[in-house]
């Protein structure tokens, strides 16, 4: 039997994962068990895991999310020691904090819940959330308004992060974090491990405290220290992230407070934790909502000024335009610019001039087949529209010289450890970037962030070993790292040609397809082609009835990825198509296609696919 069963729960953190389970595959001093839950991870952590070490740990491949606290417990259920560690991938824990948790264990049987330690960060600084105390409303309140960091000398202003109990300090505490968190497997089956209600945060919480009310006492030792390169898999800017950390502490508030207050303090809990989602939510929708609204606010200004000026000139009236009419057409004529604007992706690539000026063109042609609907006491002249057209390009323009190319590269520099090809696909940014500076370094060169900015490893280039002690040491540096293949260059490339050199610095993968309005396109291209297509299917072999109806009712597209293809890259999923983007004899020919398709994706692949299908 094992003397410690270690669970760890996985999901797109490969970068940090790998120096996390070498450190522990290093330690002799104790036999462990080590489970690995990969949540359905989409940067190849499954198949790096399971060929890196397959023969060392118990890997469980998921193909759902299925959220912290349930892929915990399946760990937990397969765990066989009388101890069970739930650890971080993104953590560093030597095997002298172990043997001392273990033996911390050992001599405290009677009492002993939880156990967590002193958690620091890349930089060696303490992580306050090691220990906490029970988030009662008057303490999270605290917390959460930061009218904590007003009185930092108040025990209870800042009871949330246990200020009675010193940093260093052995002693009891209510709450410990789910980054390290030690228990006797049979108290944590007994209760039934973690609560699957809780997604992901507040399951700790609520296992701490339920731990104590078991009458055990959970231990917080500071005297051993881990670290924790803290939330590697959270994207704090997403609006579903501010949505589960809120409702997080809802749920804990209804199932461990509401009997113990009044339905009026009840309410004023869960009324202002909803206005917290309510108002970080607007917050990061409106800082993405920014431009498109004063550029919105502009194309309606030209508009009333471009009719003023037009009546003035023409009519020798500047008010000839008003009333309903003339604030209709300029509202329709506005609407329709912002809309093909977006499904162009226009606000998104805000640096593409081409791509705003053909939006523009492709709003002005909607314009006019929607004013030669409209009854000829309600039209205008139709100049009007193309002097909207100019003002709306030149504003457009105007606009994104001044905030599409803000970031200064002057003194950005990419380190690049790869292949000679990888190193000049990296090398191409140059072109796009003249003063960008790209090195090429060896995988046994010390760097630091005086010299590099951001640092670039081939995939599979380089054993984990090393790759483990770059991702921590460019941790320790201030620098980020990202592990890419020759695929993802590509993507890299397009990518950074329309939202701006600082796409290098950050680790989000940005596929076409994945975007909010080519789903709204697409939905729409399979709308349409169903409907058109329902009453002639009969007459071509290419599309069924069945399919079309599948097509409408939305269980399958019109166009998906080719079935036959290599899996070298995780491709954003996407309903099965009832046509394939390619039918190739090569699956690797089939996997470029794929890969291109969901990187590059517009309406016009579509419909060649469609096209092509149909007259073959």
């Amino acid at each position: 039997m094992p003397d410690l069963s270690i669970i760890i729960v996985s999901y797109n953190v490969k970068y940090y994962i790998q120096q996390c389970l070498d450190g522990l595959l290093n330690i002799d001093s104790l036999n462990l068990q080590i489970i690995v839950i990969d949540n359905n991870s989409s940067d190849g952590s499954q198949h790096f895991l399971a060929n890196q070490y397959g023969d060392n740990i118990e890997l469980i491949s998921s193909k759902f999310n299925h959220g912290f606290g349930k892929a915990s417990n399946i760990g937990l259920e397969r765990a066989t020691a009388n101890y069970i560690l739930f650890l971080n991938p993104d953590t560093k824990v030597s095997g002298p904090v172990l043997s001392e948790v273990v033996a911390f264990a050992q001599t405290n049987p009677d009492d002993l819940g939880l156990i967590g330690v002193r958690m620091a960060d890349y930089n060696d600084d303490f992580l306050p959330e090691s220990k906490r105390g029970l988030p009662r409303p008057d303490k999270a309140f605290y917390k959460l308004s930061g009218i904590n960091k007003l009185f930092l000398d108040s025990e209870k202003v800042n009871a949330y992060y246990a200020p009675e109990v010193g940093e260093y300090d052995t002693a009891p505490v209510d709450i410990l974090s789910g980054a390290f968190l030690f228990g006797q497997a049979s108290l944590l089956k007994k209760i039934g491990g973690f609560d699957e209600s809780f997604f992901m945060y507040g399951e700790d919480i609520d296992l701490s405290y339920r731990v104590v009310k078991e009458g055990k006492k959970n231990y917080y030792l500071g005297s051993q220290t881990i670290t924790h390169y803290k939330g590697k898999s959270t994207n704090y800017n997403d609006i579903s992230y501010v949505k589960r950390f809120y409702s997080a502490m809802s749920l804990f508030h209804k199932k461990h407070f509401t009997k113990e207050y009044s339905w009026v303090l009840n309410f004023l809990v869960l009324s202002s934790i909803q206005l917290q989602i309510f108002l970080k939510s607007t917050s990061r929708l409106l800082s993405n909502l920014f431009l498109p609204f004063i550029e919105t606010l502009f194309f309606l200004t030209g508009a009333f000024v471009c009719q003023k000026l037009w009546g003035a000139y023409f009519f020798n009236n500047a008010n000839y335009y008003e009333g309903l009419p003339a604030l209709s057409h300029a509202l329709i004529a506005t609407s329709m610019w912002v809309a093909t604007l977006f499904l162009l992706s226009s606000y998104r690539f805000y640096r593409n001039i081409i791509k705003y000026s053909i939006g523009l063109i492709l709003g002005l042609a909607c314009v006019l087949m929607v004013y030669s609907l409209f009854n000829v006491d309600w039209r205008i002249s139709r100049a009007l529209f193309f002097f909207y057209f100019l003002w709306n390009l030149i504003v457009g323009i105007i606009l994104r010289c001044l905030f599409g190319k803000k970031s200064s590269i002057s003194d950005k520099k990419i380190s690049v450890i790869g292949s000679e090809q990888f190193f000049n696909r990296v090398s191409s940014l140059q072109d796009l970037f003249p003063s960008l500076i790209v090195r090429s370094i060896s995988e046994k060169m010390e760097i630091n962030k005086h010299t590099t900015d951001v640092l670039f490893i081939e995939s599979d280039f380089i054993p984990s070993a090393d790759l483990a002690i770059h991702m921590v040491n460019s941790n320790e540096e201030g620098i980020s790292v990202r592990l890419l293949s020759i695929e993802d260059i590509y993507s890299l490339i397009e990518q950074t040609k329309h939202i701006g050199v600082q796409h290098l610095f950050n680790s989000e993968q940005g596929y076409a397809i994945q975007f909010l309005e080519s789903r709204v396109v697409k939905r729409v291209f399979d709308a349409v082609v169903s409907l058109f297509m329902l009453p002639i299917s009969m007459f071509t072999k290419a599309v069924s009835f069945e399919n079309l109806l599948s097509v409408l009712i939305g269980k399958k597209s019109i166009v998906g990825y080719s079935k036959q293809s290599e899996n070298k890259v995780r491709l954003p999923q996407i309903k099965e198509g009832i046509l394939e983007i390619s039918t190739f004899q090569s699956k690797e020919l089939n996997h470029i296609h794929n890969f291109d398709y969901a990187l590059n994706y517009s309406v016009v692949k579509d419909f060649r696919c469609f096209i092509n299908s149909i007259f073959k």
